[in-house]
């Protein structure tokens, strides 16, 4: 049963794959034609020619070659026999006789086979008709895209039509894998063309725990030079029917996006639906538009649909599109943005339309070390249920930057953020403002170490800082975001920061240079802190080391001193040769004082290419909290010089799947099928 709808989907697969690109020069009937041979005669009465022996003949790019051929003047025609054997720019022809005619590029080949060099387009037949400088006819032949005198897959045809740059087709059709039959196709359509071309695009079987059984098709469709789409149809025997639309843009250099949207016809009644844009584009030398958009109308979208982790585990859905105007010091935004939290009991989305934003980057004040610096906006704050209302803001910025000796730098900034309020609830304060302030005092030292093939730089860059910020949470103001309330703070802190690098040069001289490792250690004093209450923050930690080219570890943990506890912790690392084994791991604990937020996750995944052409993939992601595995994915890729066969095992809480992948080269993949 398999098999049978295996065959069926190879029949739709070949309409429409990536092209491949052939090319056939036009031949030049009018050049004058060279013969030469170990032993040449003339029948001056036919016109004839006879040549023995090691025979060449040449008419511009075409060359053709054989232990003996007969030229007749007069008609052009060309028979050769003996590893006869014709060449163009972009063709090669080679069999037991070939008769050619050079006046209208026509001929005839006799066990033989034609092969394009381009694409490793091979041909091979009993019998090979040449109808035209682009058209070719082919008796009980064979036909690969595989490079190869002893092919990994090939298609198999008593009659089929070539014509390069468009079609080979073919009826009753076997496809052979290693020489051996492995089914059977009615009709086949493999195109061979430059151009992209419209049409059924690569269809896949899968059945899955949560989906069922799922035939997934898509249609390919050319718009234009600079435009495309694809449609897509899926039927989940659970879930119900999916309709689907990419489509793709480019309008001159500085316009370009792409837009897609989904839709499922679910059997409970409960039809989803999502969209996604995504466009950037220049409206001038100094405007740009961004949009960046995506909506779904349901929270268990991405849940049933989703494919892979990131997707699946999706929290929220943002939805953002902005214009911005940049000056040579000042710039201006005006921006849409809408927020939906799918984890929320109530999913409506938050908006903040519009949003108008004028910044001026600090500018220096005549020769002084002072500077002058603007933060404002506008915005609208809306949602269907909730609160709302309008709100303008001002944060006017004094800094000083400068040396106070030499080595020390020192910069300082005053800001004062001012809050103006419209349209909200009459209980709430209309206006509200605060002050900060922060300065820093840092350094640099480095030094190098060794020389020659080989040296080393060790920098060091420690700072000083102070922050300190007004209390600003009065319950009357609104809280429409980050910028509404602000905390008390007043803290003294330090931070030290080490960097190696390192310079090396290759054995033909060639220079390399790589950050060897990147350290910084860092933490707050609260001068304002109760007696009973610790003063110090948490020590922060940051390492960043790649000992070679294919290694890195990342390392970000907070030490709590008082406690004696280590309450955020990551480390990222990964692991590889360069020649396909790798090794990665992601942990994350984040463990604050209460229970709330608690996380302890440990992901991890490996390739092994030790048992080439056989590669091996696994990862998983585990909850150490619950003692439970998230989800399992177990890949095997079988890589052959002409084909691949993947299968892929994923375990997850809420599905199970399988999937084969059949991928030929030169076609992509022609067959997806699985449990």
């Amino acid at each position: 049963m398999r098999l049978r709808s295996l065959c069926l989907l190879v029949l739709l697969l070949f309409w429409a794959q990536p092209a491949v690109a052939l090319e056939l020069s036009q031949h030049d009937s009018d050049a004058p034609v060279d013969l030469e041979a170990d032993q040449l005669s003339f029948d001056e009465a036919r016109g004839l020619y006879h040549a023995q022996g090691k025979a060449r003949l040449s008419q511009g790019a075409v060359q053709l070659t054989s232990d003996q051929l007969w030229w007749n003047k007069q008609t052009g025609e060309v028979e050769a026999s003996g590893n006869a054997r014709v060449s163009g720019p972009a063709e090669v022809l080679t069999g037991k006789r070939i008769t050619y005619n050079l006046q209208q590029g026509t001929g005839v080949v006799e066990e033989g086979e034609a092969f394009w060099q381009t694409n490793s387009l091979r041909v091979s037949g009993q019998r090979l008709e040449r109808l035209g400088p682009n058209r070719f006819r082919v008796y009980k032949g064979h036909f690969t895209l595989c490079d190869s005198a002893d092919p990994a897959w090939s298609l198999g045809s008593a009659v089929a039509d070539v014509t390069i740059g468009r079609y080979l087709t073919a009826k009753h059709a076997l496809v052979y894998i290693k020489g051996i039959p492995a089914f059977y196709l009615p009709y086949v359509v493999l195109p061979i063309k430059t151009e992209r071309e419209s049409g059924f695009l690569v269809s896949r079987l899968n059945v899955s725990d949560k989906k069922g059984t799922e035939f997934s098709t898509a249609w390919y469709q050319v718009l234009g030079r600079n435009m495309d789409a694809t449609f897509y149809l899926d039927h989940m025997s659970r879930l119900g029917t999916g309709a689907g639309l990419e489509y793709r843009y480019i309008f001159g250099r500085k316009q370009r996006g792409e837009f897609s949207a989904y839709t499922v016809f679910a059997k409970d009644g409960n039809n989803p639906w999502a969209f996604d844009w995504e466009h950037f584009g220049q409206l001038g030398d100094d405007t740009r538009l961004v949009a960046d958009a995506e909506y779904v109308n349901g929270t268990g979208y991405f849940s049933d649909y989703g494919e892979i982790a990131p997707e699946y585990n999706k929290q929220k859905v943002i939805s953002s599109l902005f214009v911005n105007r940049r000056w040579s010091k000042a710039s201006l935004t005006a921006q849409y943005k809408s927020i939906k939290d799918l984890e929320a009991d109530d999913p409506q989305p938050w908006q903040s339309a519009p949003l108008l934003d004028y910044s001026i980057a600090p500018w220096r004040i005549g020769k002084t070390p002072l500077y002058l610096g603007l933060e404002s906006s506008y915005v609208n704050f809306r949602r269907d249920q909730g609160a709302s209302g309008q709100r303008l803001m001002l944060r006017p910025t004094l800094g000083v930057h400068g040396f106070l000796f030499k080595g020390i730098e020192f910069d300082s900034e005053y800001s004062y953020r001012q809050r103006q309020y419209f349209g909200i609830e009459p209980d709430l304060a209309t206006s509200s403002g605060s002050s900060a302030t922060r300065a820093r005092l840092s350094s640099s030292l480095s030094r190098v170490y060794g020389g020659g093939e080989r040296s080393w730089l060790h920098g060091i860059e420690p700072e000083i800082n102070y922050n300190w910020s007004e209390e600003n949470l009065f319950a009357e103001l609104p809280a429409f975001d980050r910028y509404d309330r602000s905390a008390e703070r007043n803290t003294l802190g330090y931070a030290f920061v080490t960097r190696l690098t390192g310079k090396w040069l290759g054995t033909e001289g060639a220079e390399t240079q790589r950050e060897v490792a990147w350290l910084k250690l860092s933490q707050d004093y609260d001068l304002n802190a109760a007696e009973d209450v610790e003063p110090f923050t948490d020590l922060r930690i940051q390492l960043i080391t790649k000992p070679t080219t294919h290694s890195e570890l990342g390392l970000d943990l907070s030490y709590d001193m008082d406690l004696n506890r280590i309450p955020d912790f990551t480390l990222d690392g990964s692991l590889a040769d360069g020649r396909g084994n790798s090794l990665g791991v992601a942990y994350h604990k984040h463990l604050p004082v209460t229970d709330v937020g608690k996380v302890d996750n440990l992901n991890f995944n490996f390739d092994i290419a030790l048992l080439k052409p056989l590669y091996l993939h696994y990862e998983q992601r585990y909850d150490l909290l619950e003692s439970k595995r998230l989800e399992q994915v177990l890949g095997l890729d079988l890589r052959q010089q002409c084909w691949g066969l993947n299968v892929m095992l994923r375990d997850r809480e809420e599905e199970r799947s399988i999937m084969f992948t059949l991928t030929l080269s030169g076609i992509g993949e022609v067959g997806r099928f699985g449990r």
